[in-house]
């Protein structure tokens, strides 16, 4: 059940279907990598938990009941979760690879130096967070590290910004007034 046939005689285990292809950052809980699938040679975004989260029942608990959570929210900016799934014993999560510039960089390169064009950026991610809040999905922390401008729209540059996403309805009180 955990083998797909590749056609040729050979098998392909759960886990090694996905190339690493290279980095994207690393912290002490995880590794985000680019992947490219080897059958369909499609890239995606992995993030590969250190051992250490992987032995923490809570934190991979948290972490597993947000994607499940969400798993059915569908955003044209919010990534897609593909596959779950124990690559030599780590826990990983496949999704969408959002490419884009973070705002963050955007910002260190002073691409916002005018008001107007920051005041338009601004008023995008307000209309995606009150669309998002309209779909029952919040935010606790978005950065500056989280967006990404991606062909002139705003999106999650990652699915997995763990502790600070959470389902649920709408607060009492919108974030804007």
């Amino acid at each position: 059940a955990g083998a797909i046939s590749t056609g040729g005689g050979g098998m392909i285990e759960r886990g090694e279907s996905w190339k690493f292809r290279s980095h994207l950052q690393e912290t002490n809980l995880y590794a985000d990598q680019v992947v490219e699938h080897l059958i369909t040679g499609a890239t995606a975004h992995r993030r590969v938990f250190t051992e250490a989260a992987t032995r923490d029942d809570a934190f991979l608990s948290a972490v597993k009941r947000q994607i499940e959570d969400t798993a059915e929210f569908e955003h044209p900016a919010f990534p897609r979760v593909f596959l779950c799934e124990s690559v030599h014993n780590h826990f990983c999560v496949i999704g969408e690879l959002v490419e884009g510039n973070t705002l963050s960089s955007l910002t260190l390169q002073k691409k916002f130096s005018d008001r107007v064009v920051w005041a338009e950026t601004a008023l995008k991610i307000v209309r995606m967070l009150e669309e998002f809040e309209e779909l029952g999905l919040a935010f606790d922390r978005l950065t500056l590290q989280t967006l990404t401008i991606q062909r002139d729209f705003v999106r999650v540059a990652r699915r997995f910004p763990v502790g600070c996403l959470r389902p649920g309805k709408p607060p009492e009180e919108p974030f804007l007034k």
